[in-house]
């Protein structure tokens, strides 16, 4: 609160060849930019939009009682779990969670240890001591759920109480991976879409017409003239509609510090032109 941490970065970002910018609005907020010359990050990493994804599994569908008094963490499990076909319960607190279970008989309960009026070991004894009573042959799978790991126990081998346990917050993969042992189901999978054409990259072909500037821009980038450089990309964008892309470009490169891209576009230019 008395300002030290913001003298600390603009030090720490000047002694990095940086620059620290403030805009402030009063009574809207202020907002803080630090710019910074950093080298180029790998781009070879596997993506993750590739791995195969179930659109759901065989067999009749299941119901899954969920348990957790935070809205938003319902709201990702509903939105994992509803596009692939299962029947959904969702309580509250405990109270509300019994009542469901007793109504609907679920499968599989994903229950949060952390709820209002009871924790999720009372409502799971509570769920086992009426199986026992009613002597119910039909018995859910549970999965306790918590953000807290000192919380966390494994479940199964001959834990009465319960069968897996998830921690907070949740994997999406490992959820499915839970879901998918405790229910013994069998997975279905699409055929993942095609990737899109990737657009054609405004350096790859360049307008002729910007080709006598590659020089001049070189020469600029090489001195670090930046704002010399602004200038000629303004004056490349004004010669035609056409060049905006290139210059926008090159200008994306300067506006990031990133000097050391901008000078390899250029070199890759004048060696191919």
């Amino acid at each position: 609160g008395t300002g030290l941490g913001l003298t600390i970065t603009k030090l720490l970002t000047q002694i990095m060849g940086g620059e620290i910018l403030v805009r402030s609005t009063v009574g809207e907020g202020t907002t803080f930019v630090v710019r910074l010359l950093l080298s180029q990050a790998p781009h070879d990493l596997a993506e993750p939009s590739s791995r195969r994804r179930a659109r759901g599994y065989a067999g009749p569908r299941r119901v899954i009682l969920l348990a957790d008094d935070d809205p938003a963490h319902l709201e990702l499990l509903k939105n994992v779990l509803a596009p692939l076909d299962f029947i959904l319960l969702a309580g509250h607190d405990g109270r509300s969670t019994l009542a469901l279970a007793e109504q609907h008989a679920p499968d599989l309960a994903l229950l949060d240890i952390s709820l209002p009026d009871m924790t999720g070991w009372d409502v799971v004894r509570q769920l086992r001591a009426a199986g026992e009573k009613t002597r119910q042959p039909h018995v859910p799978k549970i999965a306790m759920v918590s953000a807290n790991a000192y919380e966390y126990s494994p479940g199964g081998n001959g834990n009465p109480l319960h069968d897996a346990f998830l921690v907070k917050p949740i994997d999406i993969d490992v959820l499915l991976e839970c879901v998918g042992t405790l229910l013994h189901l069998e997975w279905l999978y699409g055929t993942p879409p095609e990737a899109p054409q990737p657009a054609p990259h405004p350096l790859d072909e360049p307008p002729a017409q910007c080709l006598h500037h590659v020089g001049a821009l070189y020469e600029l980038g090489r001195i670090g003239h930046v704002r010399g450089i602004e200038a000629k990309l303004r004056e490349i964008e004004a010669e035609h509609p056409a060049n905006g892309p290139f210059a926008a470009h090159l200008r994306g490169y300067i506006a990031n510090f990133d000097l050391k891209r901008y000078m390899t576009a250029l070199e890759s230019l004048q060696k191919h032109g």
